[in-house]
């Protein structure tokens, strides 16, 4: 009550002129000078202010009973007063939130009301005529019955309240027959054997079965003519009373429920009421606001044009969305979702306004540092390309480590950056790069960590990266002279598959600046750095096995000139001036000198002299080139050097023809395990797998491929197989796609999942040694002599294998073996990259589907409950269409789930243009547009689409608040039952209260029954 006075004293100005202006619409208030109406008006509502501060009417009463004395001098008809206090009560109405001030208005107004009343019938009595008149006026009914219930008088308002013609209709019926409880009409009776019963509340039933509440006031007198008691009083009827204050109860706790801030203003924009959200959002209380512009709330972050475009849309009677930045009691400030909705009177004219207001600071703050994260990740991801970039073009190891830490320490703006590797003979990781001077003395210090110390020593003893952020919270962390700001660290190892080439380690000098992010990104760096790591270490390892490989190319080079002889039958050619012909068997004095002593040999045989040359190279003599001498014209020293020339040229030649084809089988191998890596990437499923790898298969003579996926338990052991892709050369598979085996129970599988790492091989079925019969016999069943099992394994994890068939017994090559195990390699990230999306497709399917199904059973329950709500616009206005009404284009837009577009005929000149609103891929409905004779073009079909979509969401949005609104105020209602529950001291009074509630809350009659002890016993 203290609320609502705080209330009329701040809108004193505005109560007062509105009820002026009620009363100066009433006969003989309008007569009387303005400055009176106000000067009445504005004594009125101080006088009520100060009743409810007091929580007493009487002061109200006794100004009632004096007024009431000066108007029916002055000439005020009764009902006029009457009338005048019913313009007061309907102004204060719309300003009561409290139910204890309603109650109190409520009996306060009541008792002004029979204060004129009774007035009334103490005037009535002088004059009958006036009576007459009065009590058929009156617009609460009058009534006089008899002990036993026989009404003898009724005005025709108490005709109208009970709903009977006539007063013989109901002395009919009997007026105990009216009460819907009969114990009520006793209890009245015993409360009139006291005195006066005033405002006595009950219920009756009308002849058309409608029950009302009703107030009773009445008493007891001696009837002169009978000599006989009479009961005689008014009634008034409460019900839409009481539903009103329901109402009003019901809505007060809805918008205190509320999570968002509700401001209602008038017309002008004063703020008439807040509920408790507004209070804790903005720091301000009701008291504090009330009477002011929400203006106050203006923070100066918005542009004069939002506020122009608001007031435009509200003041047209149209609602408004938007966001802006609001400033709080304090001065802080807060985002704001707004919306502001007019509320107009029958006339069109606007009232009120209502304004809902959620903070969503820290949605736009979350938004904000999403995108904050997003550049900074992809400004991360450039860097971390760039830095990968410029070190796969490094050569030399250390610098390519120095130049790690220098990339990262400047690019990332790291405190520090350096690189740890392995010191096995020390059991530690030792400092091999650092940036800066710092790093240089401590790489020249030998700066070391044992393994499992410090931030890199764990890094480096578990092969996972360790992130202390805050180092000073770390026990374990190790702090050196040379870095004395640091103060945050991270350490990733750089991995070679499963081997931990070495530890980056980067530091910060701001405690919490390192973080996950930094995690990510470091580690698919290192990634990269251990590539260029192993390239490095390889490349320096082959330079050292360069010289090696220089030793043993002579002795590859004999083999393979050996290997060439043998190949060729053909030892040389001669040529005589004319023909060039083959010379196997050519042998001489000069030829065995030059094998002897590998050096030019001048002409030494009398029959046919030469002179020879050796063809050699790196020492190893290949052959001999040699020209026959004319005994009679030697051989000039200029010529004997161009043989000895040509000779060198010659085995060069020759040793790289032999090099060049050897070359041109290995790049033929190179490339042909190239392309199968380069559509193995791109392979989209285990079928595509298979398409790869026919190639291979059909060079081998195979004629099957088989890819089998492998099931592990919680264990990670292998159980079940799957065959998911087969390839056949010809006929049908052996074995269709999706066959299942338990692993125990596949043949030999026990002798290759043994050897994870090698090519399982089956030359011939019949006579492998390590096969038994219980072995053979399945394969004897497909047809195959031969086959070659390829184990598919990742990180110690089996994935599945691959097994390549042959109808007849087969070798496999050296080349076929170095293939199979390239394809080991090669076929393993892609069945993992397949079989990880496959899972990942089939969860997001599984998301998806339980989603699909959430929405379908909100929208059917919301349907159940609303009904199917459907709406058309037309020249007349916006109307309610029924079900089944609805255009053929619609239902076919909801049924087809897509925009249809139905142009007019002759006996449908309309043209149609529905899109379906679809959410979560369920059809909620549809949005349509129709005109006589029209095209659609492609722009208003785009733009119908885009709406339905944007529809679908506020659909959405509208539900889950109408949602959330229910749920609030039933837990609301279920608080407030149970808290007068809890308060019963007695098993009766609980019963009771329980059956009340409900009966009241539900509008139904409650019965509760106990059980006892036996069935007999029931309370």
């Amino acid at each position: 009550m203290q609320r609502l006075a705080a209330k009329i004293r701040a809108e004193l100005p505005t109560l007062t002129v509105e009820y002026a202006h009620g009363l100066a619409k009433l006969p003989g208030y309008a007569e009387l000078p303005a400055e009176e109406h106000l000067a009445a008006s504005q004594y009125d509502f101080e006088l009520l202010a100060t009743c409810l501060e007091a929580g007493a009417p009487t002061e109200f009463h006794q100004y009632i009973q004096e007024r009431l004395a000066e108007r029916l001098e002055e000439g005020f008809a009764v009902e006029v007063l009457v009338e005048g206090l019913t313009v007061l009560e309907q102004i204060l109405s719309p300003l009561v939130e409290e139910l204890a001030a309603a109650k109190f208005l409520w009996a306060t107004f009541s008792r002004a009301q029979r204060i004129v009343m009774q007035s009334v019938a103490q005037q009535l009595q002088s004059s009958e005529s006036q009576y007459q008149r009065l009590v058929s006026r009156s617009p609460v009914g009058l009534f006089r019955t008899t002990p036993d219930g026989q009404v003898e008088e009724g005005n025709p308002a108490f005709l109208e309240i009970t709903g009977y013609d006539s007063l013989a209709a109901i002395n009919a019926v009997g007026v105990a027959s009216l009460y819907v409880d009969p114990a009520e009409r006793e209890q009245l009776l015993a409360l009139l054997q006291e005195g006066t019963v005033t405002d006595f509340e009950t219920s009756i039933r009308r002849p058309d079965g409608r029950i009302i509440a009703i107030a009773i006031t009445a008493r007891l007198v001696n009837d002169e003519k009978s000599g006989s008691q009479c009961l005689e009083g008014i009634i008034q009827d409460i019900t839409a009373r009481r539903e009103l204050e329901q109402e009003r109860r019901q809505l007060a706790r809805a918008v205190e429920a509320i999570y968002d801030a509700v401001v209602i203003t008038d017309a002008q924009g004063a703020i008439q009421f807040v509920n408790a959200a507004f209070e804790k959002l903005t720091g301000y209380k009701q008291a504090e606001v009330l009477g002011k512009n929400p203006r106050m709330l203006k923070s100066g972050e918005q542009s004069d044009e939002l506020y122009d475009g608001m007031w435009q849309s509200i003041i047209s009677g149209q609602p408004w969305q938007g966001e802006m930045t609001n400033q709080r009691k304090d001065g802080t400030y807060y985002e704001a979702f707004l919306t502001i909705s007019p509320i107009c009177d029958a006339a069109g004219q606007t009232e009120q306004f209502v304004a809902v207001q959620r903070d969503v600071s820290a949605r736009k703050a979350l938004e904000e540092q999403i995108q904050v994260t997003l550049k900074r990740r992809a400004h991360q991801m450039q860097l971390s390309t760039e830095v990968s970039q410029e070190i796969a073009a490094l050569t030399n190891l250390t610098v390519l480590l120095q130049r790690v830490v220098t990339l990262v320490k400047e690019r990332f703006g790291y405190y520090h950056a350096q690189i740890f590797r392995h010191a096995l003979a020390r059991d530690a990781m030792v400092l091999v790069a650092g940036y800066g001077t710092a790093g240089e003395e401590m790489v020249a210090a030998g700066n070391s960590l044992p393994y499992g110390r410090g931030v890199v020593g764990a890094a480096a003893a578990t092969g996972e990266p360790v992130l202390a952020a805050d180092v000073t919270q770390e026990d374990s962390w190790v702090p050196h002279p040379n870095l004395p700001e640091t103060k945050g660290e991270l350490a990733v190892p750089i991995k070679w598959r499963t081997e931990v080439l070495g530890v980056l380690d980067v530091q910060s000098d701001t405690a919490g600046a390192l973080s996950q992010d930094d995690q990510i990104l470091l580690v698919g760096l290192c990634g990269q750095i251990a590539v260029a790591i192993q390239n490095t270490r390889l490349r320096r390892e082959m330079e050292e096995n360069l010289q090696e490989l220089e030793r043993l190319t002579s002795d590859m080079g004999r083999e393979g000139w050996e290997a060439l002889r043998q190949e060729s039958p053909v030892r040389g050619y001669l040529f005589d001036h004319t023909d060039l012909s083959p010379a196997s068997e050519l042998w001489n004095e000069e030829i065995r000198r030059v094998a002897e002593q590998g050096e030019l040999t001048r002409a030494v045989s009398e029959e046919q002299p030469a002179v020879v040359a050796p063809l050699a190279v790196r020492g190893e003599l290949l052959g001999a080139l040699g020209v026959y001498e004319d005994p009679t014209a030697p051989l000039t020293v200029d010529e004997l050097d161009l043989i000895d020339s040509v000779s060198r040229e010659v085995a060069q030649a020759l040793e790289g023809a032999r090099l060049f084809e050897e070359s041109q089988r290995a790049r033929i191998a190179t490339d042909r395990l190239y392309n199968l890596s380069r559509d193995l990437t791109v392979a989209a499923d285990a079928e595509g797998v298979l398409q790869v790898l026919r190639r291979p298969a059909r060079e081998s003579g195979a004629v099957e491929v088989k890819l089998f996926y492998i099931d592990l338990n919680e264990a990670g052991e292998p159980t079940w197989l799957e065959l998911v892709a087969v390839w056949r050369r010809e006929g049908e598979p052996a074995l269709p796609v999706g066959s299942r085996r338990r692993l125990s129970a596949t043949p030999f599988a026990k002798l290759w999942l043994g050897k994870p790492d090698e090519v399982f091989f089956i030359a011939d079925l019949e006579h492998d040694a390590r096969l038994d019969e219980l072995s053979r016999e399945p394969l004897r069943q497909l047809g195959f002599r031969a086959q070659a099992i390829l184990p598919l394994k990742q990180a110690e994890q089996w994935l599945g294998f691959l097994a390549f068939s042959w109808l007849e017994p087969h070798e496999l090559s050296a080349e076929e073996q170095e293939l199979y195990r390239s394809l080991i390699t090669l076929c393993v990230p892609a069945v993992a990259n397949l079989r990880l999306l496959a899972q990942t497709e089939e969860a997001l399917a599984e998301v998806e589907v339980t989603h699909r199904l959430y929405v379908r059973e909100q929208w059917t329950e919301f349907f159940s409950l609303q009904g199917l709500p459907s709406y058309e616009r037309t020249q007349q206005g916006t109307t309610s269409a029924r079900a089944g009404e609805f255009p053929p284009a619609v239902e076919r837009a909801m049924r087809e789930r897509a925009t249809i577009v139905q142009l007019g005929e002759d006996d449908e000149p309309r043209s149609s243009l529905v899109a379906p609103i679809i959410l979560h891929d369920e059809v909620i409905g549809a949005l349509g547009l129709e005109n006589e004779g029209r095209e659609w073009s492609a722009d208003e079909r785009v733009l119908i689409r885009a709406v339905s979509v944007q529809l679908g969401l506020a659909l959405e949005n509208a539900r889950l608040l109408e949602d959330s609104q229910r749920r609030a105020a039933r837990e609301r209602l279920i608080g407030e039952i149970s808290s007068r529950l809890r308060a019963s001291s007695d098993v009766e009074t609980v019963l009771q209260r329980t059956v009340q509630e409900l009966g009241q809350t539900l509008g139904a009659t409650g019965t509760i029954v106990m059980r006892g002890e036996t069935d007999d016993q029931q309370e």
